[in-house]
């Protein structure tokens, strides 16, 4: 993981790019936490900018939040962890707690941190026996509990892939099927 800061000064309320720059600070996540034998992998990312805010250049307890994948003989899982530095080596994340376990993947941009303190997932379960869609509901856990807060079924005619914000927008990314191929739909 590489922090990049933005370099900028304020002028008429616009930010605007400097010369001078902060310098990168750079992590790697430990794989020993992941379950080898059903193939775990980190494939999810998100930031708590506030925390980040309060320790720049150090991502401290629980800023980063990683969405996992892993299967097994049974089917798909995943996790939402909060990752935190390694007390000897702090360029390396270690997992601070698991948030959530559950029975189906975190998939590629599923998670997301508001700055209002929730760790919002998006969770899609695989198609049921007599419908050819899936059904994915938006998870909110508490970012300091961990604790689930709310969840929100999404319409199932559309086929959910990701989901992004900041300050007060949420925005969902999904493709709707149609016969002839896939309509973008927001």
């Amino acid at each position: 993981i590489m922090e990049c800061p933005l370099p900028y000064h304020m002028h008429s309320s616009r930010h605007l790019l400097s010369t001078h720059r902060k310098e990168d600070a750079n992590w790697s996540i430990s794989n020993t936490w992941l379950y080898k034998k059903h193939d775990e992998q980190v494939v999810s990312l998100a930031i708590d900018d506030d925390c980040l805010a309060q320790k720049p250049g150090s991502p401290g307890l629980g800023c980063i939040v990683v969405g996992t994948t892993a299967s097994s003989k049974i089917g798909g899982y995943g996790r939402i962890v909060q990752l935190k530095t390694h007390l000897g080596h702090p360029q390396k994340l270690v997992p601070q707690r698991a948030i959530h376990v559950r029975n189906s993947a975190v998939n590629s941009g599923a998670i997301h941190v508001t700055d209002t303190g929730y760790i919002l997932a998006l969770r899609t379960t695989d198609a049921l026996k007599h419908r050819q869609r899936t059904e994915t509901t938006m998870e909110a856990f508490h970012n300091k509990t961990g604790k689930l807060a709310a969840t929100w079924s999404l319409p199932t005619d559309v086929n959910w892939l990701t989901l992004s914000g900041g300050g007060q927008f949420l925005l969902i990314l999904g493709l709707r099927p149609k016969p002839w191929g896939f309509e973008l739909w927001r």
